[in-house]
């Protein structure tokens, strides 16, 4: 245990599995897709965080209406360490959109485990339409980790 901490994150892969959730409001079709996996890359001995982006998560809308983006994230993991979901800040871009969509400013936010935090709204949908973002993760590194591969689940829903 004495020099385990000069080592900490030293070749720590960070991989974030994501899964899509979906709802369906006024919308005649209302999808989202996200990457299947992500990878944060590795922080150096010392660091204090490590960021990365996501990848393309897309909403497909179709008629008329409006939509709210949400995410949810587990905790982050390497089956002896663990790094809070709160530990995750979640920053989106603006979207770029095809179609007749017009969508509120981009929200930042500070993941929860057990409380959906929004990401994107569309405030008016008419048509077909699309809006794709590539959110960056950047993950604050508790003092205390050990040396592994970290994984978590981001959870994206439409609704």
């Amino acid at each position: 245990q004495g020099d385990w901490s000069s080592d900490v994150c030293s070749s720590d892969l960070v991989t974030i599995a994501t899964r899509a959730g979906r709802a369906l409001q006024d919308l005649t079709t209302l999808t989202i897709s996200v990457p299947a996996r992500a990878d944060l890359g590795t922080a150096p001995a010392g660091a204090t965080s490590i960021s990365g982006d996501l990848g393309d998560v897309t909403v497909t809308a179709a008629g008329t209406g409006s939509w709210t983006a949400t995410v949810t994230s587990t905790d982050f993991s390497n089956g002896v360490s663990t790094i809070p979901a709160a530990n995750i800040h979640y920053s989106a871009p603006v979207a770029t959109t095809t179609g007749s969509v017009v969508l509120g400013a981009p929200e930042s936010a500070t993941l929860s485990n057990s409380i959906s935090q929004t990401v994107q709204t569309a405030v008016a949908v008419a048509g077909d339409t699309t809006a794709t973002w590539n959110p960056t993760l950047t993950v604050t590194l508790p003092p205390s980790l050990t040396q592994g591969t970290y994984t978590a689940i981001i959870t994206h829903s439409v609704a």
